[in-house]
């Protein structure tokens, strides 16, 4: 699904996930440019790279249900969600 992209990136529920992908040389040195012009959004500095974005359906062996951790409250539900899970 890639074709000419510079890269592709997870998209799970639609939220683009640049930390999840495979990027060409091209798209890291416009990622560096971004950059270095002042932009701090990793995820705007990759979708104006030209990235492709992927569902987590789209991707084998990665599940759907995933879970975006950035704080303690965050973690802590994550846990109680992956230990209810793992008791099923």
């Amino acid at each position: 699904r890639r074709g000419d992209a510079p890269l592709v990136i997870a998209a799970p529920e639609g939220r683009p996930q640049p930390l999840v992908g495979v990027f060409t040389v091209a798209a890291v040195g416009h990622i560096e440019r971004a950059w270095r012009s002042g932009e701090r959004s990793v995820t705007r500095a990759v979708l104006e790279a030209g990235a492709v974005c992927i569902a987590g359906s789209e991707l084998p062996g990665v599940p759907d249900d995933w879970i975006n951790i950035n704080t303690t409250d965050d973690l802590a539900r994550a846990t109680a969600h992956v230990t209810v899970r793992g008791a099923r």
